[in-house]
């Protein structure tokens, strides 16, 4: 997943494999994290 923008701690938007737009929630998931970057899919 490639994120697109940091909503908050807890919320980031981001693009996954198949193009489609994706609201990742989780704790801290948004900390420390930049658009344009690439997410993993477990943390």
């Amino acid at each position: 997943m490639i994120v697109q923008k940091v909503l908050n701690n807890s919320l980031v938007l981001s693009m996954d494999d198949d193009n489609r737009e994706v609201i990742v929630m989780g704790k801290g998931i948004g900390f420390n994290s930049r658009p344009g970057t690439r997410s993993p899919r477990r943390r």
